[in-house]
């Protein structure tokens, strides 16, 4: 019972779909009662899911080109790529880079990345300083 509600609401939002790219004066008065202006906002949402379908499809591949590194293994993960990824996906610095946060909003992005990437050089710093005093040999004392 369910999938055919489900398919009657899928059905019906297709009819309106292409009423109103085909035939769009019976669409105006079918479906709006002659409502123009509703007619225009509509037909701009059309145009805009459209082009963000298109867009999406777009996205997706550029994924799947990661994948297909990864999985052909000329992409290998490790702690620090992993961070980096998290750090560049993160909602904020992902639309700061874009352009869809406010300047105050970017520049504390900013800061922050800045400070991540000082974090990041310190912990490197601490590592290779303890490798260095692991790998020293312990001086010999002069025998007098």
């Amino acid at each position: 019972m369910a999938f055919f509600v489900y398919w009657a609401i899928m059905m019906y939002t297709e009819l309106r779909n292409q009423f109103r790219s085909k035939l769009k004066r019976v669409y105006l008065f079918l479906c709006l009662c002659g409502n123009t202006e509703r007619l225009k906002g509509e037909l701009e949402q059309q145009a805009i899911e459209d082009k963000s379908d298109i867009l999406y499809e777009r996205y997706a591949k550029a994924i799947i080109v990661f994948e297909r590194l990864y999985k052909s293994g000329r992409l290998v993960l490790n702690d620090n790529l992993i961070e980096r990824i998290e750090h560049y996906c993160d909602e904020d610095v992902f639309l700061g880079e874009i352009g869809i946060l406010s300047r105050e909003k970017q520049e504390l992005i900013r800061v922050k990345a800045r400070m991540h990437s000082r974090e990041q050089r310190f912990k490197q710093f601490h590592k290779n300083v303890e490798k260095s005093f692991m790998t020293q040999e312990p001086k010999k004392e002069l025998e007098t």
